[in-house]
């Protein structure tokens, strides 16, 4: 058998050619048509859906207030938040910081405990064989 000295050529490679890409000109008509067949359906539903509501419920026996009280009670709330008028007749903003404070209580409380117990469970071979299987 014959050793040749030198390995036959590879077959040449192929030519890839790349195609641009044809940047699409700006058309702000397709734009808006897109956007308003985005917006529209959902935003007629919700008007719909809203006259729907206030013609049920502008009755004087019924149970659940119009969307347009809910409007005007809600609106005055957001527009007034911090007024005081007693213990249960607090305005949003207060509301929204005593939920905050709970959070913060709340969260402060469970990293001093979950640090408590992960350096327990990294101290004591006893509490990590004990907690393993629940962390």
């Amino acid at each position: 058998a014959k050793v040749k000295a030198f390995p036959t050529p590879a077959k040449p490679a192929e030519v890839i050619a790349f195609t641009a890409k044809v940047r699409r000109r700006f058309d702000p008509a397709a734009i808006a048509g897109k956007l308003a067949s985005t917006l529209v359906p959902p935003a007629v539903v919700i008007v719909v859906m809203l006259v729907i509501w206030q013609i049920a419920c502008s009755s004087p026996n019924a149970s659940l207030p119009p969307p347009s009280q809910v409007w005007n009670e809600a609106y005055d709330l957001i527009v007034h938040p911090f007024f005081d008028y007693g213990p249960q007749d607090i305005g949003l903003a207060w509301r929204v910081l005593i939920s905050l404070q709970r959070v913060a209580i709340g969260f402060g409380l469970a990293a001093i405990v979950g640090v408590a117990l992960g350096a327990l469970v990294g101290q004591s071979i006893w509490a990590m064989r004990g907690l393993d299987p629940v962390f």
